[in-house]
């Protein structure tokens, strides 16, 4: 598999291919709420193993499953990132920039930091978090 480097791309490219990768066939507050999560791991730099910023939040190590070492989804992304034909992708990138901006704000505050879809898999470490509400195919949680 080719090897891929989103070390050029913005922050604003970053969450857009987030939100791509995790999100994309998810209705619109769907998309938003994954986005928001990653601006809840920003706004509280350091906890747990989120990183410092946006770029850091984003590519930490087995946080987001569409950019984990190796897989399709993480190639996929890179190749349509590249490219930027496709509607989905602009959806995403439009939803990006509203939250990276701070246009786009959390719906009633939920402060989400984790989600996952529970067809695919069921993580233990939901056990110990708060199940905030369920959108689309994700369950979104809050550690605070």
């Amino acid at each position: 598999m080719k090897k891929v480097s989103f070390r050029t791309w913005s922050e604003v490219k970053l969450l857009t291919g987030l939100i791509w990768g995790e999100a994309r066939g998810e209705p619109w507050y769907g998309k938003v709420a994954v986005a928001q999560c990653v601006r809840t791991r920003v706004e509280h730099p350091g906890h747990w193993k989120w990183g410092n910023n946006w770029r850091e939040v984003i590519l930490a190590p087995w946080q987001f499953s569409c950019f984990n070492p190796k897989t399709e989804s993480r190639r996929r992304i890179w190749e349509t990132g590249q490219v930027m034909k496709d509607e989905m992708w602009r959806e995403c990138e439009l939803i990006a920039q509203g939250v990276y901006l701070g246009q786009i704000n959390d719906f009633h505050d939920f402060k989400i930091t984790h989600y996952f879809n529970p067809h695919i898999v069921k993580p233990e470490w939901a056990e110990d978090l708060k199940h905030v509400f369920t959108l689309g195919k994700h369950d979104f949680y809050t550690c605070f």
